[in-house]
């Protein structure tokens, strides 16, 4: 689950190469050793915005780390923030 507001962008950069990418890579190790097929999503939110757009976005379910790291690197920030702290991911 990603906030998608736009405080959250430049922070989200930062979470995704230095904990979600390392995180990702750790499961993929453990399905390949374990030979297991494990799925994945992704959930953005966000509050609603004067520029319209969602609320909230999940993806369908895979069990491909590239379509994952696509969602990850193609989320659309914007709204929302007001100057409050953000969750940025979960």
């Amino acid at each position: 689950m990603v906030e998608a507001t736009a405080i959250a962008q430049t922070m989200f950069h930062y979470v995704r190469d230095h904990v979600l990418e390392p995180i990702i890579n750790i499961y993929a190790g453990i399905g390949k050793k374990e030979q297991a097929t494990m799925h994945y999503a992704l959930v953005t939110y966000r509050d609603h915005s004067s520029c319209g757009g969602y609320s909230a976005w999940d993806s369908p379910l895979t069990s491909e780390f590239r379509e994952l790291r696509y969602w990850l690197n193609s989320i659309e920030f914007g709204g929302g923030g007001l100057g409050r702290k953000c969750a940025i991911a979960e």
